[in-house]
């Protein structure tokens, strides 16, 4: 039998195989969202034991405080985030291992590295402060080592669990190119 192919190229157009579509798009998006939280969690982990190495507490503020680390930790991990997934995804969409899901791709920038700078900012902006006044309701002025590090694990998980999958959607949203027959070129 042959196989149609919708608009994007990857899609078939037949109804029987549209919720399987859906649900490799669901498998897709849980193993890029998985792998990110354990990515993320692991660095943070890193980078949590080069900043408390040596000291007894680590303070909410000030230069060497957790509320000055979160802009760093957070820029860094959507950064990243957003870079791999938009390039592989882009990658694996041309070679045709995964579909675009067809729908419209979202306003962000086409170029990988500006998209990755844009929205390493917007968490910064959205997840800071956030971030900030979730201590401050827990009333959290300073933290031992072995919390901080546990915070940390967490703190790169839930922000993976945040930003992966809208990051995984607009990759996946990408229109794939098409050669002049109509499939997409390899």
């Amino acid at each position: 039998m042959r196989r149609a192919y919708g608009l994007n190229g990857a899609l078939p157009v037949d109804s029987t195989e549209r919720g399987a579509m859906l649900s490799v798009h669901k498998a897709y998006l849980v193993r890029e969202t998985t792998i990110s939280i354990v990515v993320n969690s692991v660095l943070s982990l890193v980078f949590a034991l080069l900043v408390s190495h040596g000291k007894t507490v680590l303070p909410l503020w000030g230069a060497s405080g957790m509320a000055f680390d979160f802009v760093p930790q957070l820029f860094m991990m959507t950064f990243a985030t957003t870079l791999a997934v938009t390039l592989l995804t882009r990658m694996r969409l041309k070679t045709g291992k995964v579909a675009s899901t067809g729908v419209r791709p979202p306003p962000l920038p086409r170029n990988a590295l500006l998209r990755a700078i844009l929205l390493g900012l917007l968490a910064v902006l959205a997840l800071a402060p956030l971030s900030i006044a979730v201590l401050t309701v827990l009333r959290v002025t300073s933290a031992p080592p072995g919390a901080f590090l546990l915070g940390k694990v967490i703190y790169g998980a839930v922000v993976s669990i945040l930003i992966a999958p809208p990051i995984t959607l607009a990759a996946l949203s990408q229109p794939q190119r098409q050669s002049f027959s109509g499939t997409p070129t390899r």
